[in-house]
């Protein structure tokens, strides 16, 4: 099986933002940030997370070689605004997860940010990694989110509970 890795210096850039891998430096910054009751409320998982609890993920976030998590800096304020991840990266089957979008503060939301990021690992993800297929679960009454995949060009595939199952697939052979 074909292997990715975590390379620390793993940097993604867009006209306005810039994808870096997480690292433990950032651990307590993402935490803080999933457990504002705006943005855990569209987790599967929406119990407020402690620090052990994600301690224990940042520990097992390091072992897979499957799950590459990026921290989202926008590039004219040189500061960290939020997160994106691919997961369940599967090479041989050329398919990943798409998830773990969250832009932080509210003046940040609504101006573009997390679309580009998104398009941003979106495009890279086809390029370096050569996935043809791109999945995603978002809850069904996240309305920003939902709007932005669907610009990125993702199709509903049906609801699971609260949560819809969306997909991206490129045509083999083509450029987006």
């Amino acid at each position: 099986m074909k292997s990715i890795g975590k390379d620390a210096s793993l940097e993604i850039s867009g006209h306005r933002v810039q994808l870096r891998l997480i690292s433990q430096k950032e651990i307590e910054l993402i935490r803080q940030w999933r457990n504002q009751d705006h943005i855990r409320v569209w987790f599967k998982y929406a119990e407020i997370i402690s620090p052990a609890k994600h301690k224990a993920w940042w520990e097992a976030y390091q072992q897979r070689d499957n799950d590459l998590m990026f921290i989202i800096w926008q590039k004219a304020q040189t500061r960290p605004i939020g997160t994106v991840a691919l997961y369940d990266i599967d090479l041989n089957a050329g398919s990943a997860e798409f998830g773990r979008l969250l832009i932080a503060a509210a003046d940040h939301r609504g101006k573009g940010l997390a679309q580009e990021a998104s398009q941003v690992l979106i495009d890279w993800a086809r390029q370096e990694l050569s996935l043809t297929r791109i999945y995603l679960e978002v809850h069904m009454h996240n309305a920003p989110a939902i709007a932005i995949y669907k610009k990125l060009g993702f199709s509903e595939l049906g609801s699971c509970g609260q949560f819809f199952k969306m997909k991206l697939r490129f045509p083999l052979g083509q450029c987006r």
